[in-house]
C-alpha cells in the first residue's frame, strides 16, 4: 500500500526519525491497522527519495517499539501486538520525569545516584511480579527456538531452553530443572524425560508438533525437479525437513544443505538451488552478510520457504491453561535461570 509520508529534509529532525513519527501516527489514527502490509524497504526509499538504509533503520526502530513486525520471505506488518501509546500519555509521563528529577537535583543528588535509585526500585518491582519458570526442552535448537518465539507472547514468563542431550547427560538435571514450574517437550521425547527424572512426572507437558498451514502449502507447491536448499542449525532438524520432503513425494538427490557453521558453501550452493528452505527467524539472528545473499537469490526469482515447525493449538491451549493456573498458585516471584549445561 502507499504511504502519505511528507519527508522535510530541511528539518533538524532525522529523515528515518520523520518516518517512524509518521508511521507510528497512522497506526494511532487507524490509518494503518494491525495487519495492514508496509512497502518494501526499496520501494519506500523510491517514493521519498532517500537512501535504502534510511528506510531500514525506520523499520527496525518500529520493529523494536513492535508497532510492526517482519515476516522474512513476506515483508513487513502492522503488529498485531502493537502498542502506541498516546501522545498525552508519554507528554505527560516525561513531564512527571522531569518533575522528580528537578526535585532530586534540589535535594543535591548527582545523575549516577539518581540513576542507581530508579534502577533498584525498578528492579524491586519487576522481582514483585508473579512469574512463572518454563523450561522447553528439544533435541535441536532449531526446534527450541521456533518454540521460544511461540510462547514468547504470555506475559509472566522466563522462558529458557534446554537440548535433550545435554539434559539426559549432565547428572544434575533434576536439581535444575526442579526449580522450573512446567517443562514442556515433544510427545517424541516425553517418555525418555519421564523415564531420566520421574520425580518431575507432575510437570512435565508433552506438546503434539505439526507443520503450519503455510508451510505445508509451501511444500506442496515445490515444482518437480526443483533443486533444494535446505539451510539449518543441527543434523537433527535436517533429518525433519527431509522427512517431511519424502512425505511430499520430493527427490532428495535433488536437495542440498549447509549448515550454520558452513556458511561460506551458502552463496556457491545457491547457484544451483531455485529454493531455499529454512527454519523461521534464522536471518534476522545471523547478520547483514546472509542478508545480502539471501537479497541476490531473491532478486534472481528465488523462493525462500519458513519450516514452521510449531506446537499445535490443542497443546498450545493445554499449556495456557496449566500456566494461568501456576500463575494463580504462585505467591511471589523468581529469578531468570540461564541455561546451566553451557
Amino acid at each position: 500500500m502507499d504511504l502519505d509520508i511528507k519527508i522535510d529534509k530541511q528539518s533538524t529532525s532525522p529523515i528515518y526519525k520523520q518516518v517512524i513519527e509518521q508511521i507510528t501516527i497512522a497506526v494511532r489514527n487507524g490509518v494503518l491497522k494491525s495487519g495492514d502490509k508496509l512497502p518494501p524497504e526499496r520501494e519506500l526509499a523510491l517514493q521519498l527519495d532517500v537512501a535504502r538504509g534510511t528506510i531500514k533503520r525506520a523499520y527496525e526502530e518500529l520493529e523494536r517499539n513492535k508497532v510492526i513486525e517482519v515476516i522474512q520471505g513476506s515483508g513487513s506488518f502492522v503488529s498485531k501486538e502493537q502498542d502506541v501509546v498516546e501522545e498525552s500519555r508519554k507528554e505527560r509521563a516525561i513531564k512527571l520525569i522531569d518533575q522528580m528529577l528537578d526535585e532530586l537535583e534540589s535535594l543535591k543528588f548527582t545523575y549516577r545516584e539518581i540513576s542507581t535509585f530508579i534502577n533498584l526500585r525498578i528492579r524491586e518491582r519487576e522481582e514483585g511480579l508473579k512469574k512463572v519458570r518454563v523450561a522447553t526442552i528439544d533435541c535441536n535448537p532449531e526446534a527450541l527456538s521456533i518454540f521460544m518465539r511461540q510462547l514468547s507472547y504470555i506475559k509472566n514468563l522466563e522462558l529458557s531452553r534446554f537440548l535433550l542431550d545435554d539434559v539426559l547427560s549432565y547428572k544434575k538435571s533434576v536439581d535444575i530443572l526442579k526449580w522450573f514450574d512446567i517443562i514442556i517437550t515433544t510427545s517424541n521425547h516425553y517418555h525418555d524425560l519421564c523415564r531420566e527424572m520421574p520425580e518431575l512426572t507432575n510437570r512435565i507437558i508433552q506438546a503434539a508438533v505439526s507443520l503450519s498451514r503455510q508451510t505445508i502449502i509451501d511444500l506442496a507447491t515445490i515444482p518437480e525437479d526443483e533443486n533444494i536448499c535446505i539451510l539449518c542449525t543441527s543434523d537433527m532438524f535436517l533429518n525433519i525437513i527431509r522427512e517431511h520432503l519424502k512425505g511430499f513425494n520430493i527427490d532428495l538427490s535433488k536437495t542440498y544443505h549447509v549448515f550454520e557453521k558452513d556458511m561460506d558453501y551458502l552463496q556457491d550452493t545457491l547457484r544451483n538451488c531455485t529454493t531455499l528452505i529454512v527454519p523461521p527467524g534464522f536471518f534476522v539472528e545471523k547478520g547483514e552478510y546472509l542478508i545480502e545473499i539471501i537479497s541476490g537469490f531473491k532478486e534472481k526469482g528465488g523462493k525462500i520457504i519458513n519450516f514452521e515447525y510449531q506446537i499445535e493449538r490443542g497443546s498450545m491451549m493445554y499449556i495456557e491453561e496449566q500456566i494461568s493456573n501456576a500463575l494463580n498458585n504462585k505467591g511471589s516471584a523468581g529469578t531468570v535461570l540461564l541455561n546451566p549445561f553451557g
